[in-house]
């Protein structure tokens, strides 16, 4: 029988690692930071002691890392990796990974097909454009205030606030990270919400064609979303925390 039931992988594992250990489960911990609230929590319910998670600098060391674990023990990717996916093709070439497929990851990060996709799903979006489109044409008559966003990043990081456009004629001489956008800033209460959506497969693991059985998206839970909080040490738009859950009308 395996050591561990699962590893978690992400620049930080720490919720991830509280989920999963207060669901009965012994995982293995990888991410940058190995600080020493996830080292308190590795006990598991059993009242046994795990290894000290595995701390690593970049995600590039992640393939040799996992040399150390039961290839058999599936893993968990969670936050960072995203934007590094042909390393997560390469890793799940060669382990069990409980994860979405990497077109999927790939679509749902595209601006320009998650964005459609939510509006013709009802959901209201913020307007946005590529950088370069936007800083080579005038939009004098633009009122909206913008940020200037990284796609490939994460955590509220490689996002600026431009303010109007008329004072950031500046931008256009900078040279940005490809893959940049510019979209309109929405005043109101960031908060982070989790679904799980289950696809009906086969025994072989194969998507069903049977029209006939559902698929189900569940709601889990919504959460308070805290960035920039000086007290936690974060600026601008850097994650520093969720609090909650939170209650929301229908």
């Amino acid at each position: 029988m395996p050591k561990y039931d699962v590893i978690l992988v992400g620049a930080s594992v720490r919720s991830l690692a509280e989920s999963a250990i207060r669901n009965g489960l012994r995982p293995a911990c990888i991410d940058m930071f190995a600080d020493a609230d996830l080292k308190r929590l590795l006990t598991y319910t059993d009242g046994t002691n795990a290894d000290e998670p595995v701390h690593m600098e970049s995600f590039e060391q992640l393939p040799h890392l996992l040399t150390q674990f039961d290839p058999v023990v599936p893993i968990i990717i969670s936050g960072g990796i995203e934007n590094h996916l042909p390393l997560l093709e390469r890793i799940i070439d060669l382990r069990i990974i409980a994860s979405s497929t990497v077109d999927a990851i790939r679509s749902v990060r595209a601006p320009q097909q998650i964005y459609p996709a939510m509006q013709q799903a009802g959901c209201a979006v913020p307007q946005w454009r590529w950088a370069t489109e936007h800083f080579a044409t005038a939009h004098t008559k633009d009122n909206h205030r913008w940020l200037l966003k990284e796609c490939r990043s994460s955590g509220g990081l490689g996002v600026t606030s431009l303010g109007s456009i008329g004072d950031n004629n500046c931008v256009k001489h900078q040279t940005l990270p490809s893959e940049t956008i510019v979209q309109q800033y929405i005043d109101g209460t960031p908060i982070s919400a989790t679904f799980l959506r289950s696809h009906p497969t086969n025994v072989h693991g194969d998507a069903q064609t049977d029209s006939s059985i559902a698929e189900h998206t569940e709601l889990l839970g919504i959460t308070l979303q805290l960035s920039g909080r000086h007290e936690l040490h974060a600026s601008g738009f850097q994650f520093c925390g969720n609090v909650g859950p939170i209650e929301l009308s229908s």
